[in-house]
């Protein structure tokens, strides 16, 4: 259903939801890595409302905390691109997916052949042989924290939930296309134009929205998703209401319920504001 179909206010066509599945960088978080304007405020009343609010992020947990922390969040999240699924209130790992060593070492050897640079993903920790300008700014602004090392082949005595190839986008299609045209254990996708999530095969934002839904009960069709890029798509399949945001491409808003303002313009807590009146029937 297209977004100027949805009728937010009209809740006999769509039924009331229970969780919303929020992703983080483009979307909750703005261009300069902050909480979008309203957001804060925004979760509270949904919350305050019953609403379930998840976090769904390529982010490793180590780096949600500042968020955590700013929206008062204590239940579950799903992070690492889908290999983690937690929950802050209890403590539990509810699943984790790791990569096989034999992957992992391939990965190592084929972004140091394409002059990528690599990190190793965690749930606590990342680590990387090299950083750039862009990479440092990114990491000042968006609050992550990472380890250089010499060597990532002697630093998997702990395997990661991911790989994240970081560069440019024709190096990056290369690596795409070398795991797309030869078999392997891994999934695969793009988080931006200059970033690549390698994942254990069969590893999603979506699937782990469906583990995450099994969990608390909740059915797929009473969960509400924001997100903004081509890994979200498939957590749009998922969900019963899919929002994409105004700075997404147009292959995720073609698709979407419900286009929000970009992540600059306060677009989460528009999404939010909107659905808490769906929610309400009023």
């Amino acid at each position: 259903m297209r977004a100027s179909q949805i009728d937010v206010k009209n809740q006999s066509t769509h039924p009331p939801f229970d969780l919303i599945a929020i992703d983080c960088d483009g979307t909750l978080l703005d261009s300069k890595g902050n909480l979008s304007t309203g957001a804060p405020e925004a979760v509270q009343k949904a919350q305050k409302m019953g609403i379930k609010i998840a976090l769904i992020t390529g982010r490793s947990q180590s780096s949600l905390d500042f968020i955590f922390k700013q929206l008062n969040l204590k239940g579950p999240f799903i992070g690492s691109g889908g290999a983690y699924i937690g929950d802050l209130s209890t403590g539990e790992i509810i699943q984790q997916w790791t990569l096989p060593k034999t992957e992992v070492e391939t990965l190592i050897r084929l972004c140091r052949k394409l002059e990528l640079i690599l990190f190793l993903d965690h749930s606590n920790f990342m680590v990387c042989e090299k950083e750039n300008e862009k990479t440092r700014q990114h990491k000042e602004e968006h609050g992550y924290a990472w380890k250089i090392v010499p060597d990532l082949l002697q630093e998997l005595s702990e395997l990661p939930e991911k790989g994240l190839a970081v560069g440019e986008q024709q190096k990056l299609t290369k690596l795409f296309n070398y795991y797309q045209n030869n078999n392997h254990e891994v999934s695969f996708t793009f988080t931006s134009p200059t970033s690549m999530d390698i994942l254990p095969k069969g590893v999603s934002k979506g699937n782990a929205l469906i583990k995450l839904a099994e969990h608390l009960r909740i059915e797929p069709e009473r969960i509400v998703v924001i997100g903004d890029y081509l890994n979200d798509l498939e957590m749009f399949k998922v969900a019963g209401i899919s929002v994409a945001m105004g700075n997404a491409p147009e292959k995720v808003k073609e698709v979407a319920d419900l286009i929000a303002p970009s992540n600059d313009e306060g677009g989460v807590a528009w999404a939010i504001n909107q659905l808490i009146g769906l929610n309400q029937g009023d």
